[in-house]
């Protein structure tokens, strides 16, 4: 199964750029990743939101340095965040998606997760799919600092904070949440 796939145009870059030249992403002062990965993070959300909504967001109408400097979406009923990770192939259902336990406190308004793999060789955004927070819940894994995540291939790394793991075959495909 291939999961939808988006071309990351130079619009989107440049949004992104505009955005941090002003914004400072790493908030929560432990794990806030490096700048590169912090905006090709900032470039999925926004990719994502023009397929939802059909337009890239203003973000100069986003309040700067709140929580994360993550962009909700709202849509239908729903605050979707976008979460995102960085590889040079493309995703597979085996693959797994995180998110830090700090991010599932009541300050982060989100109530559904689109999980999605930036391809940094084709330079595309794939949407693996989504998950409501009440079901990611109860169906992701939480790993704790000093624990190990294995892969199916064998290799492992150390868990630095508290995050939760779901593989990308327990999400929704993501034309039913359209």
């Amino acid at each position: 199964m291939g999961y939808p796939r988006i071309k990351i145009l130079p619009e989107a870059e440049e949004i992104v750029d505009d955005f941090l030249e002003g914004n400072n992403l790493g908030m929560r002062g432990f794990d806030d990743g490096a700048p590169h990965l912090q905006r090709n993070g900032k470039i999925a959300e926004v990719s994502v939101y023009k397929v939802l909504k059909g337009v890239y967001p203003d973000l100069k109408k986003q309040k700067k340095n709140h929580s994360d400097g993550g962009l909700d979406i709202p849509y239908r009923d729903l605050i979707i965040d976008a979460k995102s990770k960085m590889s040079r192939g493309f995703a597979k259902p085996h693959f797994c998606g995180n998110i830090r336990q700090c991010q599932m406190g009541k300050s982060y308004a989100a109530n559904t997760y689109i999980f999605c793999q930036v391809n940094t060789v084709e330079w595309v955004v794939e949407i693996c799919g989504w998950i409501s927070k009440v079901d990611f819940l109860k169906t992701a894994t939480l790993y704790y600092p000093h624990s190990y995540f294995i892969r199916d291939n064998g290799s492992k790394f150390i868990i630095n904070v508290p995050s939760y793991f779901i593989q990308y075959k327990f999400l929704n495909e993501f034309k039913f949440l359209l």
